[in-house]
C-alpha cells in the first residue's frame, strides 16, 4: 500500500535557484540536478491518440482498485435475525480508504481507458476564463508596459496570477498619483475590458523577492509566488458589470499524477515589441502532459508540476493556466521555465491549486472557501485597510534603494 502511495507521488526537491525572465515574464530555472526520492516510479504514457498506462517491469499485474486501495482494520460482527428460532451472524469489513489515493487511482483507470474531456469544447471554456493583466506608467524610466497572465476562478471575478506580476499594483501612485495603471485584457487579440485592483499578496513573497524588481533577470524558487486581484469595472466606464463571470474551477485536492493530460492557456509575448504587445498580442492554448512533480520543503505534497517542451514557455504567459483534461478544474498556474533558447526545450513548471490554498490559509489566516465567496468590493477595502500600505512600503523601499 505505502509502495504503491509513493510510486504514485514521485516527487523531486524543486531546484534552488529560479530566474524570472523580465518583469511580469517567465520565471527562468537554472539548470540544477534534482534528487529523486528512493522509490519505484510509475508512469502514464500518451501515445498519440489512446491512452496506455505504463507500468514499471515490476509490476506484473495490472492496478486493481479494490486489492491496493481498501485495508481491512477491523472486524465487526452483525448479527442478523432471519427468524425467531435462527440466527445467521454476518461477518462485515471495516474498510478505511484514503480519498485522495482513491482518487488518483480513479483518475489513473481514466486516463488508461482514455476517459477524457472534449478538447475543443474544454479549451473554449478555459479561454473563455483567462486575462491579459497590461500595465503602463505615466512617465518612462524603468518600467516600460508590463504583460502578463490570470485566470478567473470564481464567479464573482476573483483573479489568480502570479506575485511577481501583482506587486505592480503596488506601485499605482508611485511617486506621483495614477503612475501605474494595470488593466484586464481579453480576447485575441487582448482588448481592454476590465479594471482591476490587488486583493492579496503574501508578505513572505515580497519580503524575499521585492529589492529584485529592477534587475532585468531577477532569481527566485516561485515559493508563494501567487497573489489575486478583483474585476472591479468594465471598461469603457459607465458599462454594466457581469453579474457572474466565466471562471475556471480550482482543483485543492493533491491529485497530480506524471503523465496526466492537461491544457495550457495564457498570452505570451516573449517575441513581441512595445506597439505590438498593445496591439496584437494573441490568446494561445496548447495541450500538453504533466512531465514531474516538485516540491519546496514537504515531502509527499505537490507543489509545482512541470510540462516540458511548449509553445506558452515565454515572458507574459506567467499567471496562466494549466487545468486537467480527465477533470476540467485548474490545476496551477505559469510560474517558472527552464532557461533556454528554444521553447520546445524549456520544462514550463506551474505552481499548484492545493499549495496555493494551504499557504494562502497559512499565512493570511483567511478561509479559502470564505474568501472566494466574498464580493470583491469587500476584498478590495479589506486589503486596502490591512495590507496595502505595509506591502507598499516595502516595495518603494527596495526601489529607492
Amino acid at each position: 500500500m505505502s509502495n504503491l502511495f509513493l510510486a504514485l507521488k514521485s516527487k523531486l526537491l524543486v531546484p534552488i535557484l529560479i530566474g524570472i525572465g523580465g518583469f511580469l515574464g517567465i520565471v527562468h530555472m537554472e539548470p540544477k540536478i534534482a534528487v529523486p526520492q528512493p522509490v519505484a516510479r510509475q508512469k502514464i504514457e500518451i501515445i498519440d491518440g489512446p491512452t496506455r498506462l505504463t507500468i514499471n517491469p515490476e509490476q506484473s499485474r495490472r492496478i486493481e482498485i479494490k486489492t491496493q486501495i481498501a485495508t481491512s482494520t477491523a472486524q465487526e460482527t452483525k448479527e442478523k435475525v432471519v427468524s425467531s428460532k435462527k440466527k445467521v451472524v454476518t461477518i462485515v469489513k471495516n474498510e478505511k480508504i484514503d480519498p485522495i489515493l482513491a482518487h488518483k487511482l480513479e483518475i489513473l483507470k481514466k486516463i488508461e481507458r482514455g476517459e477524457l474531456l472534449p478538447q475543443q469544447e474544454q479549451n473554449e471554456k478555459l479561454r473563455g476564463a483567462i486575462i491579459n493583466i497590461f500595465c503602463t506608467t505615466k512617465t518612462d524610466g524603468d518600467f516600460k508596459p508590463l504583460s502578463g497572465s490570470g485566470v478567473v476562478i470564481s464567479d464573482k471575478g476573483i483573479v489568480l496570477t502570479n506575485a511577481h506580476i501583482g506587486q505592480y499594483f503596488l506601485l499605482k501612485n508611485y511617486q506621483i498619483k495614477d503612475f501605474m495603471t494595470c488593466i484586464g485584457r481579453t480576447g485575441s487579440p487582448a482588448t481592454p475590458l476590465y479594471t482591476l485592483e490587488l486583493l492579496y499578496l503574501p508578505e513572505s513573497w515580497l519580503k524575499e523577492n521585492a529589492p529584485k524588481i529592477k534587475e532585468q533577470e531577477p532569481t527566485g524558487t516561485g515559493e508563494n509566488d501567487y497573489a489575486f486581484l478583483g474585476i472591479t469595472g468594465v471598461i469603457p466606464m459607465g458599462a454594466t458589470i457581469p453579474a457572474l463571470f466565466p471562471h475556471s474551477i480550482p482543483e485543492t485536492e493533491d491529485i497530480f499524477i506524471i503523465g496526466t493530460p492537461v491544457l495550457l492557456a495564457a498570452y505570451p509575448a516573449g517575441f513581441l515589441g512595445g506597439i505590438v504587445l498593445q496591439r496584437d498580442l494573441w490568446l494561445t492554448s496548447s495541450a500538453s502532459n504533466i512531465e514531474k512533480n516538485y516540491y519546496f520543503s514537504t515531502p509527499r505534497t505537490t507543489d509545482l508540476f512541470s510540462i516540458k517542451g511548449n509553445i506558452l514557455s515565454q515572458k507574459g504567459a506567467s499567471g496562466g493556466a494549466v487545468t486537467s483534461l480527465v477533470s476540467g478544474n485548474l490545476l496551477g498556474i505559469i510560474t517558472t521555465a527552464t532557461d533556454a533558447k528554444m521553447t520546445g526545450d524549456r520544462e514550463l513548471t506551474a505552481i499548484t491549486l492545493p499549495y496555493i490554498k494551504t499557504t494562502f490559509e497559512k499565512e493570511s489566516g483567511k478561509k479559502w472557501t470564505d474568501f472566494l465567496e466574498t464580493d470583491v468590493g469587500t476584498l478590495v477595502a479589506n486589503f486596502n485597510e490591512t495590507m496595502r500600505e505595509k506591502l507598499t512600503t516595502l516595495i518603494t523601499e527596495a526601489i529607492n534603494k
